[in-house]
């Protein structure tokens, strides 16, 4: 598991150390709503939860990061990139679509085999919370070699229309709408303009993470405004989340926070490279292990409720389901990891 000197030389331990946490963070928000529900207005499940909503905007960016910043100028690129990343993923999932019917059957006693065929061929949702990410992150691959031709030949000058509009109508509007809602406003009703190529939420967070890097879209602005801007947005997302409100992704306030947190991370990148070699290949291997925990953590949400049933005080319960939820997942991708073949297949991971 310990990488090799050259692939030491290509890793960044800023992305890695930023991976590590965005998983740490989903693990938190499923902890946190396993222990006090969705609807709490609990002060600390608001605030476990807000740090859990970081999880996926910093995945995203790290998307864009990675895969916008590659090159598709030849057939072979392509081929490259969807033999060697697109069709693996897809693998990974349809793996674990027969998996979770497995466990549903065992858990429920039910088992449809139509609808696991309308799942693996994306017509129907499974029912597992955290599964939402997984089509789209499918859908947003099969198209981002397209993405990052488009991106790299335009002149960034020109990008920033799209990008405003998409914050506009994305972000913004859904904002609007669920706060007036909140407050007893009846919010205007919806944009009509069509937004069909502009990717949707997801699209954005990872053509933002591409610009935040690769051209350090914010490295003129203030680190002050940065925090000011962050410290607000946490103030305002835990208000609303108190009047009993569900945060969720496309809300503009979680995309400055989280684009905040990732620019400030950034810019210690530098500091990051004087880290040891064992921390380092600790972090890697973190890194390169987060998606399978992505995928296999939820086996372990339904006994670590039981587990945890008689405990009356919320925060240890949380504590001792998050710890399952970890040590759980860490032993199940373990189990596999020294198998290469096993590796790719079920946890995507080279």
């Amino acid at each position: 598991m310990t990488p090799t000197t050259a692939a030491k030389k290509d890793r960044r331990p800023l992305l890695d150390f930023l991976r590590a946490l965005a998983i740490f963070s989903v693990l938190v928000c499923h902890s946190a709503q396993a222990t006090w529900g969705v609807t709490s207005t609990s002060l600390t499940f608001g605030v476990l939860k807000l740090f859990g909503r970081l999880g996926v905007p910093i995945f995203l960016f790290l998307t864009g990061s990675l895969v916008l910043g590659k090159q598709f100028k030849t057939s072979d690129d392509f081929k490259r990139f969807y033999v060697h990343n697109f069709l693996p993923l897809l693998a990974t999932v349809e793996i674990w679509t027969v998996i979770y019917n497995l466990y549903l059957l065992a858990v429920t006693g039910q088992f449809d085999f139509l609808l696991m065929l309308q799942q693996m061929v994306f017509f129907r949702q499974l029912p597992i919370a955290p599964w939402w990410y997984v089509p789209m992150i499918v859908g947003i691959y099969l198209v981002l070699p397209f993405v990052a031709v488009a991106i790299q030949s335009v002149p960034k000058k020109w990008l920033a229309a799209p990008m405003a509009i998409m914050v506009a109508y994305f972000f913004c509007y859904e904002t609007y709408s669920s706060y007036a809602s909140a407050i007893g406003i009846q919010p205007v009703a919806g944009p009509v303009l069509d937004m069909g190529f502009y990717g949707g939420m997801g699209g954005f967070y990872i053509i933002l993470g591409y610009l935040l890097d690769k051209c350090r879209l914010l490295r003129k602005t203030p680190a002050v405004i940065l925090l000011v801007a962050g410290i607000v947005s946490i103030a305002v997302l835990l208000y609303f989340e108190h009047l009993d409100m569900d945060l969720w992704y496309s809300n503009v306030f979680i995309l400055i926070l989280s684009a905040s947190i990732f620019e400030i991370a950034l810019r210690r990148e530098p500091s990051m490279g004087r880290i040891s070699d064992g921390p380092r290949s600790v972090l890697a291997t973190i890194s390169k292990a987060s998606f399978g925990v992505y995928l296999c953590h939820f086996l372990f949400r339904d006994f670590a409720v039981v587990l945890t049933a008689s405990i009356d005080w919320n925060f240890a319960r949380f504590i001792v389901i998050l710890a399952v939820l970890i040590v759980g997942s860490l032993v199940l991708v373990s189990v596999f990891w020294r198998s290469k073949r096993a590796r790719l297949l079920l946890f995507d991971s080279k």
